[in-house]
């Protein structure tokens, strides 16, 4: 079971709501559909007297507004919903409230909802059914409702598919419109222009060409030296700053110096340039 409050009726509740500062009660006119769900349509209010914590409905206000449905043919017990708010307080049950509903029971049962300036609700089912035997007890039950919602009327979903359907018919015709908008103010390509640049960069562009560079590291250095070896050039002799000897490099490539006199079989290698593959 749950309380389902039409748009409309939505609406009407929140406007007696928000447009007071203090507290405010009222009837609420509902049905059950198939299911036994509560479906809310409308909400009013009596004559009363309010404070930020209470409300006091007058009993001539109410009885009048009883007395006219009666004599319009109307049936007043669709009116079965109290209803009242708690201003900017959360919503709950106080003992007010427990007294105020026992006192509606003049049906079998009775629904209660109670809400605020935040929107938050509450609300219960309270059953009283007739005892006919000798002894008059009633057995009372109490239930929470704890579904609450807004839903639509059939008038109020055809309206918004309506809604939709037309929305989105113009959102089409909008992005056709901006389409055809673009296109005409869309920058075009202009060949001659390509043209021109393209025979500016062919006579004024011209991209460097580096020589063929060989870097050689040995044991951390790096001289750093970049030669041209395509026209046939190779480094003839270097200079050992260790011990002051000019060394041909074309005789340490074929091992010429002996072990006693030359710097560089006292080493693992030679310092410098690595010709281990000429």
């Amino acid at each position: 079971m749950k309380i389902q409050l039409t748009n409309k009726a939505n609406l009407k509740l929140k406007s007696f709501v928000g447009l007071v500062d203090t507290e405010i009660s009222g009837m609420a006119k509902s049905h059950l559909d198939e299911e036994k769900n509560v479906i809310v349509t409308d909400f009013m209010i009596f004559n009363q007297e309010v404070t930020g914590a209470s409300t006091v409905i007058d009993d001539a206000s109410q009885a009048k507004f009883l007395n006219e449905l009666m004599k319009a043919g109307d049936d007043p017990s669709v009116w079965n919903i109290w209803w009242h708010s708690h201003a900017n307080m959360g919503v709950f049950w106080s003992a007010t409230d427990d007294k105020t509903i026992e006192q509606h029971t003049s049906q079998s049962y009775l629904i209660s909802l109670v809400t605020n300036k935040a929107g938050e609700m509450k609300a219960r089912l309270d059953i009283y059914p007739k005892d006919n035997s000798p002894f008059k007890q009633q057995t009372y039950c109490k239930f929470d409702i704890e579904e609450i919602e807004i839903i639509e009327t059939k008038e109020e979903f055809k309206r918004r598919v309506q809604y939709e359907k037309e929305i989105e018919k113009v959102e089409t015709e909008l992005e056709k419109k901006l389409e055809l908008i673009e296109k005409k103010y869309a920058i075009k390509e202009d060949k001659t222009i390509i043209a021109y640049c393209q025979k500016e960069i062919n006579q004024k562009v011209k991209e460097k060409v580096y020589p063929v560079s060989y870097g050689y590291n040995q044991t951390g250095f790096n001289f750093g030296k970049s030669h041209n070896y395509s026209n046939g050039w190779k480094p003839k002799k270097k200079w050992n700053w260790f011990e002051g000897i000019t060394v041909d490099l074309d005789d340490i490539k074929h091992e010429v110096y002996s072990d006693e006199d030359d710097w560089i079989n006292k080493q693992q290698r030679p310092i410098g340039f690595d010709y281990s593959n000429y």
